[in-house]
């Protein structure tokens, strides 16, 4: 079986139209209700850039992974939250979050349970064990 590959920073939205907002297991809602008005407007962010939407500030922080993929930080006038998909070890995203003033909550997808951790070295676990994981 083959590798996945990815192209870099060329954005995941075509991706998500073919395989979820396809009309067959979601609508387009990027032409609902009007393609001049849609629900949803694509938005590429770049790494390590901020990005205001809906009036808060939006960085994408890029982890290892065996694909492209990067966590998220979102800061507003009430502090920051964090969200990152299944990740391995990323040295980086702890060195960016423990800069951020006022980070409220970390939300952290993990793939698998703790007793297959040494076994899964490319993927989080639910032991993180202390602030930042090793």
């Amino acid at each position: 079986m083959r590798a996945a590959r990815h192209r870099r920073h060329q954005g995941n939205h075509s991706g998500l139209e073919e395989a979820l907002f396809n009309n067959l297991i979601w609508p387009d809602f990027s032409v609902i209700p009007t393609p001049q008005k849609p629900t949803i407007r694509y938005l590429e962010l770049k790494p390590e850039k901020t990005a205001i939407v809906a009036g808060h500030r939006v960085r994408a922080i890029l982890v290892d992974h065996t694909i492209e993929g990067c966590a998220f930080i979102v800061e507003g006038p009430d502090g920051a939250v964090a969200y990152s998909g299944d990740t391995g070890p990323t040295e980086r995203l702890w060195m960016v979050l423990n800069e951020v003033p006022d980070l409220r909550a970390l939300l952290l997808e993990v793939s698998y349970p703790n007793r297959e951790q040494s076994s899964r070295r490319c993927r989080a676990t639910t032991r993180l064990g202390r602030w930042p994981p090793r």
